[in-house]
């Protein structure tokens, strides 16, 4: 195994790891999802300075990578949303419908035809989205592996993640890799700034409901801090291989890595990682886990 491939594997691993902290985060110390994405966004913001001093304190500020930013504030308010009340591992395979999503806008906006695995990806990451938002029959009733108002609020996010990966493609025709991250984070950062002049939105944001604020802090810019290093492997497993879809399909096996920690969590610390494994559910999360990857495997 080359050094490139090493890398492109630990990638998915920083991503996952980042997601299972988000999931323990929501579930033990974070009471609200607007506190959690008010806080990440000023994980970000503190990212924009870093990057800042990293290029000498002076760029050409670009729209477009700012408003990536706001997307991404978007794309994760809602999984925030979503988390609370659902599996991460269920939550992390219906979100994979981001692929889809920049497959159809590259194809509308460059007039590219999908060509047959594309095609046969679609359907496959359709067809797993409705195995996780459909019921099994069997002797018993057993519900979704996740709700529906769930599923159509990841596809929304998915959807703003689509939107900004190719607002950020784009921009990258400008701009340092270094430069759309710091711009990007400080959309983000401001993101959560604006979004305190609604009421609703301040006073969730400053619940002082379960652990303090600073070790919630803490908390927070772990999961932030995971998640940049997943994004630092992938651009690094880009530098080092010569075979850039190599790379992009080794770092697409994102979900089943969330599926694997999180159901071994949940077995060994069943009190801290609640995840509703019981009976069938194990088996129909695998299935649909893998069917979402392969979808995404002929998309990458």
């Amino acid at each position: 195994m080359d050094d490139a491939t090493l890398v492109a594997l630990v990638c998915p691993l920083f991503w996952a790891l980042s997601n299972i902290l988000d999931k323990l985060a929501v579930d033990h110390a974070i009471k609200t999802p607007e506190q959690f994405m008010f806080l990440l966004s000023q994980f970000y913001s503190l990212v924009f300075l870093g990057c800042l001093m990293g290029t000498g304190g002076s760029f050409a500020l670009s729209p477009l990578a700012v408003l990536a930013g706001v997307l991404l504030f978007v794309l994760y308010y809602l999984y925030a949303v979503v988390l609370a009340k659902e599996d991460v591992s269920s939550v992390i395979a219906v979100h994979q419908a981001e692929p889809l999503f920049v497959m159809i806008l590259a194809a509308a906006l460059y007039q590219r035809l999908p060509t047959g695995p594309e095609l046969i990806g679609f359907v496959l990451i359709l067809g797993g989205i409705f195995w996780f938002t459909s019921a099994r029959s069997g002797s018993e009733p057993v519900l979704p592996l996740i709700g529906r108002r769930s599923a159509g609020l990841l596809t929304l996010s998915a959807l703003a993640g689509a939107f900004a990966t190719l607002i950020s493609d784009v921009a990258l025709m400008e701009l340092s890799v270094l430069d759309i991250t710091g711009q990007s984070a400080l959309g983000y950062g401001l993101a959560g700034l604006i979004t305190l002049g609604h009421r609703g939105y301040r006073r969730a944001a400053f619940d002082p409901g379960r652990i303090g604020m600073g070790r919630k802090a803490v908390l927070i810019a772990a999961t932030g801090l995971l998640d940049l290093a997943g994004y630092l492997a992938f651009y690094l497993a880009l530098s080092l291989s010569d075979k850039p879809a190599l790379v992009s399909v080794l770092s697409s096996i994102h979900p089943i890595y969330v599926f694997v920690i999180s159901a071994v969590l949940a077995t060994a610390f069943p009190t801290i990682m609640r995840e509703d494994n019981s009976g069938s559910r194990l088996r129909g999360k695998a299935i649909g886990c893998v069917v979402v990857v392969m979808g995404i495997l002929l998309l990458a």
